[in-house]
């Protein structure tokens, strides 16, 4: 069950050139309203890096959660992957990944290197 007052939280990732299918997978799940249920998720768009974060077509993206947050989440979606891993993503989900948080993938999100120790 879903406490209310202390949802699961869900930190969905943003990276240049993101996938906005997958990306709009995951906001479809877990950042659309459900007035039709008593509980749900919360959720929050982390941006890897700073500055704009720009998906394919040219969408931007307001990502205004940094890396720091997947430290309290309860689930880290990666919504597709492109492009390289960054030393500070790498450790973000090293260390989540010790502390018990569910790491989630769709698509090419599955070839994001893992986190270095399981």
């Amino acid at each position: 069950m879903i406490d209310n007052a202390n949802p699961p939280l869900v930190c969905i990732l943003t990276y240049n050139n993101l996938c906005m299918f997958e990306f709009g997978i995951a906001l479809e799940v877990f950042a659309l309203p459900r007035p039709e249920l008593s509980q749900w998720y919360d959720y929050k768009v982390i941006a890897t890096k700073s500055g704009e974060i720009n998906g394919m077509g040219g969408v931007s993206i307001d990502a205004s959660h940094d890396l720091s947050l997947l430290a309290q989440a309860t689930l880290i979606v990666v919504p597709g992957w492109s492009g390289e891993v960054s030393d500070a993503l790498r450790v973000a989900l090293t260390n989540a990944h010790a502390n018990g948080v569910r790491i989630a993938t769709i698509c090419s999100g599955v070839f994001l290197p893992p986190p270095v120790a399981y």
